[in-house]
């Protein structure tokens, strides 16, 4: 289980799946290129100060995509901002922490219990 941070501002962007495997690649696809709804609200969420974002979702390609998107993409970032993910792959995590690392974001990414 991840916690969060008691006693500092934390919110949780819930990123939707089709639950279709062949919707779930044409969709994230299209978020990788044009990003979503949930990736414009975390685009918002990255620019607050201290703030902690959680990455929620039934689906991991969702997740990263969302979260990559998000990354990339944002403008501004506030001040001690930090993002909470979790998933089971390795060069997931190291995709994230790069971009992550480049607009001085805290990525503490944590592993399924398999």
């Amino acid at each position: 289980m991840v916690e969060m941070p008691q006693g500092e501002r934390s919110v949780v962007v819930q990123v939707p799946a089709t639950n279709n495997p062949l919707s779930d690649a044409v969709a994230v696809g299209m978020i990788k290129t044009s990003g979503s709804p949930s990736a414009s609200n975390m685009i918002e969420m990255l620019g607050a100060d201290n703030i902690n974002v959680g990455v929620a979702g039934g689906s991991q390609m969702f997740n990263k995509a969302t979260a990559l998107y998000s990354l990339n993409h944002a403008k501004k970032v506030g001040n001690n901002v930090s993002v909470y993910m979790t998933g089971d792959s390795e060069s997931d995590k190291a995709d994230l922490e790069n971009a992550a690392n480049a607009k001085n974001i805290k990525l503490h990414y944590f592993f399924n219990q398999k």
